[in-house]
């Protein structure tokens, strides 16, 4: 269910965001908008999801919800587990230092277009919705 995929992000990203504060300095405002995103989208999930064999648009705005879900938890599971086991490591030389703030930097990029391609697909996904004529939730239940 797109539902518990939302719940799962939310919690994966909430817990990048306690955990993981001090290494988010490049990426914490794209992390923050994401888990809003996807907390926004939580909201509305269940009662979406009890109306999906009723129509086949919801039924892939759904599917498509849970992509977008994982992908985001992927991404922020791979950047707590590069950026965490780094800074687990000691106290590096000074050459191996620059090293990792260089390789450290990159990865921050990485992230950040990741987690931006994310969002302009949550973007697209919601004109898709207004282009093809899903219309709101309320409306949607009048209907039924």
């Amino acid at each position: 269910m797109a539902w518990s995929a939302v719940v799962s992000a939310v919690t994966t990203i909430g817990k990048l965001l306690t955990q993981e504060a001090i290494y988010l300095w490049g990426v914490e405002e794209q992390v923050d908008r994401l888990q809003t995103e996807f907390k926004w989208m939580q909201s509305s999930l269940m009662e979406v999801e009890t109306k999906q064999s009723k129509d086949e648009r919801i039924r892939l705005w759904l599917a498509e919800i849970r992509e977008l879900a994982y992908d985001a938890e992927d991404v922020v599971e791979e950047f707590a587990l590069k950026i965490g086991s780094k800074n687990k490591g000691g106290h590096p030389s000074c050459t191996k230092k620059a090293a990792c703030c260089l390789k450290e930097g990159w990865e921050l990029h990485e992230t950040r277009s990741k987690i931006e391609k994310i969002i302009e697909r949550i973007n697209d996904l919601v004109r898709r919705l207004r282009a093809y004529g899903v219309k709101e939730l309320k409306d949607k239940g009048e209907e039924s």
